[in-house]
């Protein structure tokens, strides 16, 4: 605060236009009355009565002080005036101005000389101290190379290489020598000190990996870091498969255990992941979904042979392992996940849920529950079943009833058990039954899609376990009965629900691309003048492929189900866009020309569907020869028909037939007028009749040029099939499984002939014929006859 009442002494440059604005007529004669300080009345006195004679002009005097009175009181009052008048704020605001001015540049000015003189006293202390900072870095390198080579000594270099580097000493035994000799011998209590300081010693190396000699140090080390896990592998399986009652070695296994720290925290897990599949497996094995052991009755059954495990672990092989493993941890949590997948899988629908303590559940199973995902009451959400839950009831139902009834009788009573259990197993995967679909959205159904997903898993299911129930009904039933006894009927229908429920799926793509079809349909390819890039069509088109099949894969098990249904949707989707491209004719040469653009974007995304995994030369070479016939007919398509010739020749090279009427339909594509199409028909008759070598018919014959609005799947109608989950009381004999048992396909379509022929060339041996019924041959000879010789 008292830097705010400071005195400023202010330049007399500045000081002066303030005093000219403050002072507007300094010229003027100073009046004695305005001196406040040097006032004398005597003085004034003395010069209005210099005398005593000026006392009888005493009445003039005051005449003369009244006057001057009243023309001071006139010139206050005339001041108060103007200033009132004129007074401005601008004039304060100039002068404040003017003061910011002069001390800001004052200010900048003194700036810039102190940085003049730091950037001088910079270049003085650097040209004093250049010599110190030379010597500073060179020492800094000195020190750095001779750390790095008596590390590169202490790692790996060979005694006369270090005397060439100008290093002493007996260097022979070092780390990665020492690191080598060790693992040779199998002493890893040592092996864990010296590759850990190998380790350490390596990493000043990586960024020398440009180096020759560093090169080889790092791929020697890698090579024994490659050898060290070699060896661990085959001394931690040799412990863990050898008798647990006659354990060896458990010392060097606790030295490897140090060794496997070192190595890293993967390295641990896989080991520990090993032993733990090797101890669950007999788990596995007791308690199958299938035996009696592995029912939920049997629940704490499960918990008594895990506690003989844990005891036995601990007071065995556990030893081994170093405490801050937790192996005995591991063993639980995966014994814990094992029993909830087992029990989420035959009663996924029974509350309270197994979670966390995985309490005994107590409520029956009812036939009308749906399996789906539920939240448990930790907010996790449970995955949805792989298989329907009432599949594998049934099945625990039949053996469980197999084995009793097998410890009574293995004769006549046996074989009526046998013949119960297979009219129920038909019902189960009865018939089919059609629902219509309420929604009319075109966009597909995901809870669909997941229940055909579930269907196929379940249906795959109850085929192998089918295939089981045989084997074991035929073993445990008297000799004159293992003839009769067969269930290939019932796995028939099986195979048959899959296929129902592939055609489920297509059905749902089909719904999912009609979007894309229909935009295809309508464009105009007449009034377009030129070529961009793909058509916007395309890209809903491919993202609803990629959105069905992105779906569809994690959930289906058997992935030679997901193989058949990407190759039908290869097929579904080339028929429907051919469908789409017939309707949307005249497609002239530019639009032809975009949608080969298009078809190569479709046949990328097709290509890329099945994945790494599921990718297949059969799959590749089945969608390239569909496409190939596709594109061979929109290249004919772009061919201008002038010259008449040219394009004749063109379809010849391309299409390969001499047929009249796959010709024209050639020419309804490109939209040719009728009039140039007689004369352009004539012409390729007269063409081919000059080549035998030509087939009669190609792909084309069976290109429909009214082609349906869809493929139809299953019964006509625009219906769809909604299928049950579970049997309900409702459904009666029609069961579960069946109801996607539909037909194959029905209609012709893009690719297959009327009569279900495929799209190929003539059969060998077969007729070759330009005309291919005696109408047109009699059209033709018509205009032949009425036509004007040129």
């Amino acid at each position: 605060m008292n830097g705010l009442h400071e005195r400023v002494e202010l330049p007399q440059q500045l000081i002066s236009p303030i005093q000219h604005i403050l002072e507007p007529n300094p010229g003027e004669a100073e009046d004695p009355l305005d001196s406040q300080y040097k006032f004398d009345l005597v003085h004034v006195l003395n010069q209005l009565l210099p005398d005593e004679a000026a006392l009888s002009h005493l009445e003039a005097i005051q005449g003369k002080l009244a006057e001057s009175e009243r023309q001071l009181q006139r010139e206050i009052d005339l001041l108060e005036d103007e200033l009132r008048r004129d007074q401005d704020p601008d004039r304060m605001q100039l002068i404040q101005e003017m003061i910011f001015r002069y001390r800001t540049k004052d200010l900048l000015g003194q700036m810039s000389r102190i940085r003049e003189k730091a950037s001088e006293s910079e270049a003085v202390v650097c040209n004093i101290t250049k010599d110190i900072q030379v010597l500073d870095f060179a020492k800094k390198n000195l020190i750095t190379s001779m750390t790095t080579l008596k590390r590169l000594q202490m790692l790996g270099v060979r005694p006369l290489q270090c005397r060439v580097l100008g290093l002493t000493g007996d260097v022979a035994a070092n780390a990665l020598t020492q690191l080598e000799d060790q693992v040779k011998d199998k002493r890893y209590a040592e092996v864990a000190q010296t590759l850990a300081a190998v380790k350490q010693i390596s990493t000043t190396f990586k960024s020398y990996t440009n180096v020759p000699r560093i090169v080889q140090l790092w791929k020697r080390i890698q090579y024994v870091t490659g050898e060290i896990r070699t060896n661990l592998d085959a001394e931690f399986d040799a412990f863990y498969l050898q008798d647990p009652s006659k354990l060896s070695k458990v010392s060097h296994i606790t030295d490897a255990c140090a060794v496997v720290d070192v190595l890293g925290p993967d390295v641990r897990t896989q080991l520990i992941e090993r032993y733990i599949t090797l101890e669950l497996k007999e788990y596995r094995r007791i308690f199958r979904a299938s035996d009696e052991a592995g029912h939920l009755d049997n629940l704490s059954r499960r918990f008594a042979w895990f506690r003989r495990l844990l005891t036995s672990h601990e007071s065995e092989m556990g030893k081994a392992f170093p405490s801050e493993w937790q192996v005995g941890w591991w063993l639980f949590a995966k014994f814990v996940a094992i029993t909830r997948a087992l029990a989420d899988m035959l009663a996924p629908h029974r509350g309270p849920r197994i979670r966390g303590s995985l309490d005994t559940i107590t409520r029956p199973p009812t036939a009308t529950s749906t399996p789906r995902a539920s939240v448990s009451a930790d907010g996790d959400e449970e995955p949805a079943p792989i298989v329907m839950p009432s599949s594998t009831e049934l099945f625990y139902v039949y053996a469980q009833s197999l084995d009793h009834c097998a410890k009574l009788s293995a004769g006549q009573a046996l074989f009526d058990l046998y013949g119960i259990q297979k009219k129920w197993l038909k019902i189960y995967a009865g018939p089919p039954q059609n629902q219509v679909r309420k929604s009319v959205d075109t966009r597909f159904d995901a809870s669909d899609l997941q229940q055909a997903c579930l269907v196929i898993n379940t249906a795959d299911y109850c085929l192998k376990t089918a295939s089981e129930l045989e084997d074991k009904i035929k073993e445990k039933v008297s000799e004159k009965f293992k003839e009769k006894v067969t269930l290939q009927a019932e796995r028939d229908l099986f195979v048959s629900v899959i296929s129902g429920a592939i055609n489920w799926q297509l059905r749902e793509l089909e719904t999912a691309c009609d979007g894309g079809f229909l935009s295809l349909s309508r464009v105009n390819w007449s009034m377009m003048n030129q070529v961009t890039g793909h058509s916007s069509y395309v890209d809903d088109l491919t993202k609803a492929i990629e959105q069905v099949v992105e779906l569809l894969q994690p959930l289906i098990e058997q992935k030679k189900y997901l193989r058949n249904f990407l190759d039908k949707a290869c097929s579904l989707i080339l028929t429907r866009f051919t469908n789409a491209v017939v309707k949307s004719r005249p497609l002239k040469e530019i639009g032809a020309e975009q949608l080969l653009i298009d078809l190569g974007v479709v046949k990328s995304c097709l290509l890329k569907l099945p994945g790494e995994a599921l990718a297949s030369s059969g799959y590749t070479r089945s969608l390239t020869k569909i496409t190939a016939r596709l594109e061979a007919l929109l290249k004919v398509t772009v061919t201008p028909v002038d010259p008449p010739e040219g394009f004749i020749l063109n379809y010849t090279l391309l299409i390969g037939d001499a047929s009249f009427s796959n010709f024209q339909k050639v020419l309804d594509l490109k939209g040719t007028p009728k009039a140039e199409q007689n004369s352009l028909l004539d012409t390729f008759v007269t063409i081919a009749s000059t080549k035998p070598e030509l087939e009669s018919t190609s792909f084309l014959s069976s290109l429909d040029m009214d082609p349906p609005a869809s493929v139809m799947f299953g019964s006509p109608g625009p219906s769809r099939v909604v299928l049950p989950l579970i049997v309900t009381a409702s459904s009666g004999a029609d069961g579960t499984l069946g109801v996607l048992g539909t037909p194959p396909l029905s209609g012709p379509s893009t690719g297959s002939s009327v009569d279900g022929t495929a799209l190929k060339g003539s059969e060998p041996g077969q007729k070759r014929e330009v005309f291919s019924d005696i109408r047109r041959f009699v059209s033709f000879g018509l205009r032949r006859d009425t036509q004007s010789p040129s």
